[in-house]
C-alpha cells in the first residue's frame, strides 16, 4: 500500500519598493540651495568656485522585474477512510494492494471456491469505493495469482500467475475488468512478477524452469524472453523498473540472487546474497529514485526469524560487505510461502 504524505507549505512574505530619494529623485541643480561653512576671506577678488565635494543624490534604482514565486502546492486531501477493511469467507488470503483513481483500490488474493463438489483456492480481485467499501468481486481463470500492476497512463490492470491445466500466464485487463489479452506459457512455467515500462509494454518474470523476464508489447505480442544463469527460484521477489528503464529482478531461498538488465533484457550486473531462507522464497523488490534496487524478506540464519532488507547501487555494488541495514530481529512468526 501506498502512505500519503501531507505536505504543509508556509506563506513566503516578500517585501519590495523602491528607494526614498532627496530633491524629488533628481540631480541638484543651480537653483537648489546648499549650506556650505563661511569660508577664510581671499586675496583674491575673483570669486571662490563651487566645491566639488557637494553631495549628490541617490540615482533612482531600477524597478525589481523578478517574477514572483509560484504559490505553494495545497496540502494532500486526506481520505474519509482510515481503518480495517475485512474479507471474510470465502477469502483465505490477501496478496496486495494497488491504488486507482478517486481514491478507490484494487486488491488482488485468494478465496476457497467449492464447484462440483471440489473446492479449491482460486485467485480473485477486489474493487473498493474511496471508502473502502467493496464495490464488487472478479474471479478471472485463475488458480493462483501471484503478481499484480495497474499502469499509471491507461489503468490497465496486468496479473502474473499460474493456472493447473495451462500453467503461467499474463492476464490484461482494462480499467473496468474486461479482459484484454491472456498468454498462457504452459505448464511448466510459474510467473511470478509483473510491471509496466514507462512505454506501455508489459515486463515479468518466472520460472520455466529457469529464472526468465520477458517484454511483451501493449497488445501482447511478445517482443523477447530470455533466461538467466541464475538459482534465483524464478525471481520470486518479483520485477521493477528503474529510473532510467533498467530491468531489476530478485528470488532465491537462501542466498538471494538479484539481476539488472537494459531495457532489452541485457545482463548489467548479477548479485548473489546471503540472506534469505530455505523454507521461503517469498520477498519484494523496489527500486528508488537513483537507480538503487532494495530487496526484502525473510532471512533464516538461525533458529530465529529476521527481515532483511539489503541494497545495491546502481552498479550493482553494496555500500558494505554485509546489506546496508538490517531491522531487530523479528519475534513474530511469518507465514511460508506457497511456491
Amino acid at each position: 500500500m501506498r502512505v500519503r504524505a501531507a505536505v504543509i507549505s508556509g506563506a513566503i512574505l516578500l517585501g519590495c519598493g523602491e528607494a526614498r530619494h532627496s530633491g524629488g529623485g533628481t540631480a541638484a541643480t543651480s537653483s537648489q540651495v546648499i549650506t556650505t561653512p563661511p569660508a577664510a576671506p581671499s586675496a583674491s577678488a575673483g570669486a571662490t568656485p563651487p566645491s566639488t565635494d557637494t553631495p549628490q543624490s541617490t540615482p533612482a534604482a531600477p524597478p525589481d522585474n523578478t517574477p514572483a514565486p509560484p504559490p505553494p502546492p495545497p496540502a494532500a486531501t486526506p481520505q474519509a477512510w482510515a481503518g480495517t477493511q475485512v474479507f471474510t469467507t470465502p477469502w483465505t488470503e490477501l496478496e496486495g494492494v494497488a491504488t486507482l483513481p478517486g481514491g478507490r483500490l484494487i486488491v488482488f488474493g485468494s478465496q476457497f471456491i467449492t464447484r462440483d463438489g471440489i473446492g479449491s483456492r482460486h485467485g480473485t480481485l477486489a474493487w473498493t469505493d474511496a471508502t473502502g467499501k467493496v464495490e464488487r468481486v472478479e474471479v478471472p481463470q485463475a488458480d493462483e495469482i501471484f503478481g499484480m500492476a495497474v499502469s499509471a497512463s491507461s489503468r490497465a490492470i496486468a496479473l502474473a500467475g499460474y493456472t493447473q491445466g495451462t500453467g503461467g500466464y499474463l492476464l490484461v485487463l482494462d480499467a473496468d475488468g474486461a479482459q484484454q489479452w491472456l498468454v498462457s506459457m504452459g505448464r511448466e512455467v510459474a510467473v511470478y512478477g509483473v510491471t509496466f515500462a514507462p512505454n506501455g509494454d508489459l515486463v515479468a518474470c518466472g520460472s520455466d524452469p529457469d529464472s526468465f523476464i520477458g517484454r511483451w508489447a501493449p497488445d501482447g505480442t511478445l517482443l523477447w524472453r530470455k533466461t538467466y544463469g541464475a538459482d534465483a527460484d524464478g525471481f520470486a521477489f518479483g520485477i521493477a523498473m528503474t529510473p532510467s528503464g533498467d530491468i531489476a529482478a530478485a528470488g532465491g531461498r537462501s542466498p538471494v540472487v538479484a539481476v539488472r538488465t537494459t531495457p532489452d533484457g541485457t545482463t548489467r550486473w548479477t548479485r548473489t546474497l546471503a540472506v534469505g531462507s530455505p523454507s521461503s522464497g517469498r520477498g519484494a523488490i523496489a527500486t528508488d529514485a537513483t537507480g538503487a534496487v532494495l530487496l526484502a524478506g525473510r532471512d533464516r540464519t538461525t533458529r530465529s526469524s529476521r527481515s532483511s532488507i539489503p541494497r545495491a547501487t546502481r552498479s550493482g555494488s553494496e555500500p558494505s560487505p554485509r546489506p546496508a541495514w538490517t531491522p531487530p530481529t523479528a519475534s513474530r512468526s511469518i507465514p511460508e510461502a506457497r511456491r
